[in-house]
């Protein structure tokens, strides 16, 4: 990984933010704050399903056709790196090495003889801007990944587990930059929890190969980058992981009184988007329908969203989704009949168990286009 870093650094850090904000689920960066500076004349668009030329293995969920809590296989949004590797389940294999006392190796087959865990889970990808597609909400079917670990042994001095995937090569995002695979590290505390999986199932289906097949992570409550996919090694280390995707991408950097600071991402952060209607979009004069999704990290729910109509001078509660589970996401919507015609501002504010609110302002010491979750607003004309 000295060889990457080295490589990276040699290369135009502007270059590599502007590559960095142009990658899917992070399109029009710059857009997104100008609106947000003139709120009453300004909304964002409505993100389309994304291919680029730099990332041709990604693609967003079209959020605007959100009607059911289980997102369904063929529109869940993928944000992948690297191509799609190609595994036959007789042929795959995880090995298990590091800070254990018994390194293992499991097949497929080992895996499905093991208890089965279901779980509904909403991934979100932490370049998703607001009110963009880079997020879905999955039924999956797996494994523990603590009933792996504790077969080995975990020592006592172990901090994290390093979640290494089969995809790897030329990074097209940051300078063609070979990187040998996608890998992340998640706290122990997290990979031993009860909740974390090894995957096998996507919405009662086998896993397609788009979404990890045979085998991907699942971590819920963290952004979805953590969730490996084509899951081929798992590293118990006993000191911070210091790869690619860790140093590179996928951090928090914040400016504060002109230093700045970097931290660790994992967290997902509060957040509700509007699916319907559209941005700018012209409504006839009648009764109508707001609907939306809003989720939050694994240790609350969503308690309640709040819909104001008139720039934050008043709200209304808007009507929950009675599908519900510990890390996914609540279906919301509001009738509501315009008193006259027009333009009108949506706000989606979403509030959780743990009395946190969704910010209604984008954080400003926020210099990383991750976690973004403040509201989003919308323009819409009536008449």
């Amino acid at each position: 990984m000295s060889q990457q870093s080295k490589q990276f650094n040699n290369a135009s850090r502007r270059n590599f933010l502007a590559q960095l904000i142009a990658a899917p689920f992070a399109l029009n960066f710059s857009q997104d704050v100008l609106a947000l500076k003139n709120p009453q004349f300004s909304s964002i668009a409505q993100q389309p399903p994304i291919t680029m030329a730099n990332a041709p293995h990604s693609r967003a969920f079209p959020f605007a056709t959100l009607n059911s809590w289980i997102t369904p296989t063929k529109d869940f949004f993928v944000r992948s790196h690297f191509s799609i590797p190609k595994i036959a389940p007789a042929r795959w294999k995880l090995e298990i090495s590091g800070a254990v006392e018994r390194p293992r190796t499991f097949t497929f087959e080992e895996i499905l003889k093991l208890p089965a865990v279901e779980q509904v889970v909403t991934l979100e990808c932490s370049g998703n801007l607001v009110g963009y597609g880079g997020v879905s909400n999955g039924r999956w079917t797996g494994v523990r990944l603590a009933t792996l670990l504790e077969a080995c042994g975990v020592r006592a001095d172990a901090i994290e587990a390093v979640l290494i995937g089969a995809d790897g090569g030329s990074e097209r995002e940051a300078n063609d930059i070979q990187v040998p695979a996608f890998a992340r590290a998640i706290p122990l505390t997290k990979a031993l929890d009860k909740n974390t999986l090894l995957a096998y199932k996507m919405n009662g289906e086998m896993l397609p190969e788009a979404h990890g097949a045979p085998v991907r992570a699942l971590i819920p409550g963290f952004y979805a980058m953590d969730s490996v996919k084509w899951l081929r090694q798992i590293v118990v280390s006993r000191e911070a992981y210091r790869g690619f995707y860790h140093t590179e991408r996928y951090y928090e950097a914040r400016r504060i009184n002109e230093k700045i600071y970097r931290a660790p991402l994992h967290d997902m952060r509060i957040k509700s988007q509007i699916a319907r209607p559209l941005s700018n979009e012209k409504l006839a004069l009648q009764a109508l329908q707001i609907v939306g999704a809003a989720w939050t990290t694994g240790d609350a729910e969503i308690t309640r969203v709040a819909l104001s109509l008139n720039r934050g001078k008043s709200w209304t509660d808007a009507r929950l989704g009675d599908d519900r589970a510990p890390f996914a996401w609540r279906l919301w919507s509001v009738d509501w009949m315009p008193e006259q015609a027009g333009v009108y501002e949506i706000i989606a504010r979403a509030f959780d168990s743990r009395e946190r609110e969704q910010p209604m302002e984008r954080d400003s010491t926020l210099i990383t286009p991750y976690a973004q979750n403040h509201v989003e607003r919308r323009i819409i004309e009536v008449g």
